[in-house]
């Protein structure tokens, strides 16, 4: 039996950048990385026999590290507007799009495929992107995420401190610490059940998935239950990777 190929997908983000690596169409290895060591760790998979790669980033890279990565022995794609997706793009503006959202789509159509889905991608800002069942990618919305929200307070006041999530909130604040946790963490519960509820208004099967650093700490405010997807961008990198190797191939 022939050995299923090896690709690599590369997901560059504001805050980190995670490999993945697939054999056939079973994620096998995740690493996760800092751009000044990107090129020596795809340098690494490429030579153990991986033939193909898909990248998104949402971070411009330097002009030294793209030809760097161009000059390795696999076959480099970088998502864009032009690349053929899985899925019909109804975004007005696709030259804007971040590839990290086309990816997420991707691999929301792997995971729940003919379903209503919305995915939380819940890392440096907060994404939702809606999905219907026939295929039409309908858009999303953008807000700070959970770190952002507490950086902004502390940054754009005079006392405010600079503090993390805590495990255990309350919906009403009865100091500075508890308040600024009600405010921002159960704000982005309300925020994501609140779009949760009107989406399944008209579409009552609605299947939700939570990406995301932040994922393991937004999911216990949600009121139904979620997929919880940690490498979602990568399952659509391969996805996309995939479906544009076998049309060259044709």
């Amino acid at each position: 039996m022939a050995r299923p190929e090896r690709h690599i997908v590369i997901d560059v983000g504001n805050t980190a950048v995670k490999l993945g690596v697939f054999s056939g169409d079973e994620l096998v290895a995740v690493e996760h990385t800092v751009v000044d060591e990107l090129v020596d760790r795809v340098a690494r998979l490429a030579t153990e026999g991986c033939t193909a790669a898909m990248a998104s980033t949402v971070v411009d890279l330097s002009e030294d590290v793209r030809n760097a990565l161009h000059a390795l022995p696999i076959a480099l794609t970088w998502l864009g507007s032009n690349t053929p997706l899985p899925f019909v793009n109804l975004y007005r503006t696709p030259e804007t799009l971040g590839p990290d959202r086309l990816a997420a789509v991707a691999g929301a159509m792997v995971l729940c495929p003919d379903r209503d889905v919305l995915v939380i991608d819940a890392g440096t800002c907060i994404k939702h992107e809606w999905l219907t069942a026939d295929g039409h990618y309908h858009g999303g919305n953008i807000a700070p995420g959970l770190s952002m929200r507490f950086r902004s307070l502390h940054d754009y006041t005079a006392r405010l401190p600079l503090i993390g999530a805590d495990r255990q909130w309350a919906d009403i604040g009865v100091d500075t610490h508890t308040a600024m946790q009600a405010g921002v963490v159960g704000g982005i519960g309300y925020e994501m059940n609140g779009i949760i509820h009107r989406l399944s208004a008209a579409h009552p099967h609605l299947q939700v998935i939570v990406t995301g650093g932040d994922a393991d700490t937004l999911m216990p405010l949600l009121d139904g239950p979620a997929i919880h997807a940690p490498h979602l961008v990568l399952l659509g990198l391969h996805h996309i990777l995939s479906k544009e190797q076998r049309t060259s191939n044709k």
